[in-house]
């Protein structure tokens, strides 16, 4: 019978060993995810805090002396062509520049010309 509890115990320590490799393994599979979802993460802040440099018409680019001239500037100033366009468009409003049958097409003044 000593056998018989010994083995008995034996095994209820490998049933519990077992258990505890479960709890474990199990243990292990939620870090596994959150490291991976920290790392989605922290990828995704990485690209949307990347800086993107200006281009095209939103890249200020150095305008003629004339524009200057009729925009009030320095000489030599650099403006984006968004900004040339948007006080172009307030002038030719302010001036009623617009032919009233097609907003489309403008009548330059001396000024424009």
């Amino acid at each position: 019978m000593e056998f018989f509890e010994d083995f008995t115990e034996i095994l209820e320590n490998l049933v519990q060993v077992k258990k505890n490799i479960t709890v474990i393994q199990n243990q292990i599979k939620s870090l596994e995810g959150r490291v991976k979802r920290n790392q989605e993460k922290q990828s995704k802040q990485k690209q949307r805090q990347k800086k993107k440099t200006t281009s095209g018409f939103a890249k200020p680019a150095k305008i003629s002396d004339e524009l200057c001239e009729f925009m009030g500037m320095e000489k030599g100033t650099e403006m984006a062509r968004t900004e040339v366009t948007k006080h172009l468009h307030e002038y030719i409003k302010k001036n009623s520049l617009q032919v009233e049958t097609n907003k489309t097409l403008i009548v330059p003044d001396l000024t424009l010309k």
